[in-house]
């Protein structure tokens, strides 16, 4: 788990990398799968409540890497975040986690 503060924000965000089903792919995005995806899960807390999440989903065809599911991930997330909190998230971010 990562965090941050931001003024009076306290922002918590962490990764899962479930196997994820079908009709679970497009409960998450909207999006309609053939089969078992690789996803990884960008969850963002606010002061302890929840706020956010964004998904990245690895087509079948292409090799699962944590890193590239990770930034796609929490740049869905951070999308209503203020410019200011998003920076403050990467850098966060870039400090634990290589390229």
């Amino acid at each position: 788990m990562f965090s941050v503060k931001v003024g009076k924000k306290e922002i918590e965000f962490w990764f899962s990398h479930p196997v994820k089903q079908p009709f679970e792919v497009e409960g998450l995005t909207g999006r309609v799968v053939d089969d078992n995806r690789r996803c990884t899960i960008a969850t963002i807390e606010v002061n302890g409540k929840y706020e956010s999440q964004g998904v990245a989903v690895c087509h079948t065809i292409d090799h699962f890497r944590k890193a590239t599911g990770r930034k796609v991930a929490l740049a869905n997330a951070l999308f209503k975040f203020s410019k200011d909190e998003r920076i403050a998230v990467w850098k966060e971010y870039h400090k634990h986690c290589c390229v």
